[in-house]
């Protein structure tokens, strides 16, 4: 299972899907820390330099004559040339390659590597570390966006905070005139720089007299940049005074900074020391609750979000994170009920009002999201969670929906979240729903596909990717895709109409495949949702007339020029009568049916030549016939005649006529749950 799993570790990072990649190799490691490898395909799948020196540096501990690891640990500036004892170049030049680059290629690390100004390799031969971007000290220290830091509290404990100075607004800047964010920002820059905004940094205070000022705003700059090795050092040092070994801020800390390294076992001791010194440390029992729901044990962590929430009524985070949760499981009107408690406990907090637009948006209610999103927006423009929220339910304009989502859902992919890969899939889902309204097919399939690899779960991902590669004529593709959501669906009432429409997608891909008789089975499961469906009473009836079953193709083509009111719809149904009559001899009715066509559909259409070759081919009939109506039955003249193989166009023309009724399904259903 171990060799398995690192497969597709190795395989999510060949795709340059980084987090997926990142998720597996932490797993690998919990069980098996001293696995050198293991460490090394770490470095390629963190976010900082300073983690990859401490995954090389794991390497190194687990395999001391690992060359990979020292070469990558001189390369970054954090062990001495001399001190590597490495071989020399031309030896290090035929070492054996047998892991990928990482190239800023496709998959979700296509979308994730921009947030680096520059991508190169520096584990030589093995070409997997990339040197990433040291964030600025701006965004080290200051909360801009999705890049603030989970904790936005204070600490509190019996004692007095200490008086602080307060901090020197720092403005990031940007070339004049560039006060606007870009279609496609670099999400190493936060949104609030682009805006020009003005920020002032927000200290995280320990109320303790036991810590020195300077190491209170160390832990918490080292918190603020997410340095979680700088910050497991400093407390460390701290703890050697034994005047500080009671003070439980200091646990929290190490606490933290383990729980995000993935050592949870070791971080659940830390909160608990950290809680046993002081009972009422609210971010105690919150870091706890994530470690716990980490490891899969949420009815703890529910436990544990209540405890902080007693402890501190005003704790946003602990709001926050037990919503997400709740909507992680698809309970988001727990989610909303949760949020709209901690906006009156911390009305000061924008992150939690967009994840309260968020979590409305979820249940259905455009307009409270709406009224949210631009509130958080109000105490916070450069927040990308209420840009992302205002263009998901920006329903009348495509493309103002496209511009405000293309520009936010990437920092979305980097937020702080409990359950990461969900939240991940969650956003590409939502982000494809607007590219597909948009006609951006591909890019659309692609965001599909990525949601997909982080949460196969989530069975209506796979439902809209089927509609969008029969949509760009990949039948082979959505039949696949619609095969995954009928066996998931199918004893599911609650999914009984999208069961419906697979069924009748299902049947359409198998039409364009050249296969009728598997179609026929598609389609009559779909009438047997629905009877009176127009569309699948229209796919009947094609393959039925592709498999020569003449009479029943009449009957379904009737039935759904009966229920179809639209002119296309109805044009191609007597186009497809038309031939069946024609097989059965009935060349009035044929031709009656052809000239309906004219009437419904203008005369440079598709189906007005197809309807115009076939009447040809029918050649002249009797004039004293009665001419049939649309919707009724024919009568039977005299004389026989072929069916001419002209019909091939309808076929092409029933494609782009269902598209439409594509588009529009993927656009509805954008509301539905990942």
């Amino acid at each position: 299972m171990s060799d398995e799993m690192l497969k597709e570790a190795i395989a999510a990072l060949r795709a340059g899907q980084r987090l997926r990649a990142k998720d597996l190799l932490t797993r690998l490691i919990k069980v098996e820390q001293g696995n050198a490898d293991y460490w090394l395909w770490m470095s390629a799948a963190v976010d900082t330099e300073r983690e990859q020196v401490y995954c090389l540096q794991n390497a190194l501990k687990a395999d001391p004559n690992s060359i990979p690891a020292r070469r990558g640990l001189v390369v970054l500036g954090a062990l001495k040339p001399e001190a590597a004892n490495l071989p020399p170049p031309h030896d290090l030049e035929d070492l054996p390659v047998t892991l990928p680059s990482l190239g800023p290629g496709g998959g979700l690390g296509g979308l994730l590597t921009r947030r680096r100004n520059i991508e190169r390799l520096t584990l030589g031969g093995l070409g997997l570390v990339t040197v990433i971007i040291l964030v600025t000290t701006f965004l080290a220290v200051f909360k801009l966006g999705p890049f603030r830091p989970k904790l936005n509290v204070v600490v509190v404990t019996s004692t007095p905070a200490p008086t602080t100075a307060p901090p020197t607004p720092v403005v990031t800047t940007l070339a004049a005139g560039a006060c606007t964010i870009p279609a496609d920002p670099n999400p190493a820059t936060p949104l609030a720089a682009y805006l020009c905004l003005t920020q002032t940094p927000t200290a995280v205070p320990v109320a303790t007299s036991g810590i020195r000022q300077e190491d209170v705003i160390g832990l918490a700059r080292d918190y603020a940049k997410h340095d979680w090795e700088g910050m497991l050092a400093r407390a460390t040092r701290l703890l050697g005074d034994t005047s500080l070994q009671l003070d439980a801020p200091v646990y929290f800390y190490i606490a933290e900074a383990q729980r995000h390294t993935g050592n949870l076992t070791e971080a659940l001791k830390s909160y608990r020391t950290a809680l046993q010194k002081d009972a009422g440390l609210a971010p105690a029992y919150w870091g706890k609750a994530l470690a716990e729901v980490a490891q899969g044990d949420v009815r703890a962590a529910q436990n544990d979000f209540r405890d902080a929430l007693t402890a501190d009524p005003a704790f946003a985070p602990a709001y926050i994170d037990r919503a997400l949760v709740s909507g992680g499981r698809n309970d988001w009107p727990a989610a909303v009920a949760d949020l709209e408690a901690g906006r009156l406990a911390a009305p000061a907090n924008a992150l939690l009002k967009g994840h309260l637009a968020y979590a409305y948006y979820r249940t259905g209610d455009a307009d409270a999201a709406a009224a949210q999103a631009d509130a958080a927006l109000a105490q916070d423009p450069g927040l990308a969670l209420g840009h992302f929220v205002r263009g998901l339910v920006e329903a009348d304009d495509p493309a103002a929906a496209d511009a405000e989502v293309s520009r936010s859902y990437q920092y979305l992919l980097m937020l702080d979240h409990p359950l990461s890969a969900q939240w991940q899939a969650a956003v590409l889902y939502d982000t494809a729903a607007i590219k597909a309204a948009n006609g951006a097919d591909a890019v659309a399939i692609t965001l599909l596909s990525q949601a997909i690899g982080l949460d196969d779960a989530q069975t209506v991902a796979y439902w809209q990717r089927a509609t969008l590669y029969s949509r760009t004529g990949d039948y082979a593709a959505a039949e696949s895709d619609y095969a995954v959501v009928i066996e998931r669906w199918r004893r599911d009432e609650a999914h009984a109409a999208q069961l419906m429409e697979a069924y009748r997608g299902l049947g359409w891909a198998r039409l364009a495949l050249s296969r009728p008789a598997d179609a026929q089975q598609a389609f009559e499961s779909a009438l047997d949702r629905a009877p009176d469906d127009a569309e699948a009473s229209l796919g009947l009836g094609e393959a039925l007339v592709q498999l020569e079953q003449y009479d029943a193709a009449v009957a379904a083509l009737t039935a759904a020029l009966q229920a179809e009111p639209n002119g296309d719809r109805q044009a191609e149904a007597l186009v497809w009568r038309a031939q069946a009559y024609a097989a059965l001899g009935q060349a009035a009715a044929a031709v009656a049916d052809l000239r309906l066509v004219d009437d419904l559909v203008s005369a440079g259409h598709p189906l007005a030549a197809t309807a115009a070759a076939q009447a040809t081919a029918i050649g002249p009939v009797p004039t004293d016939t009665s001419s049939p109506t649309a919707t009724g039955p024919t009568p039977t003249p005299t004389g026989t005649t072929t069916p001419t193989s002209t019909l091939a166009a309808a076929t092409h023309t029933a494609t782009a006529t269902r598209t439409a009724t594509a588009t529009r399904t993927a656009t509805a259903t954008r509301t539905a749950s990942p």
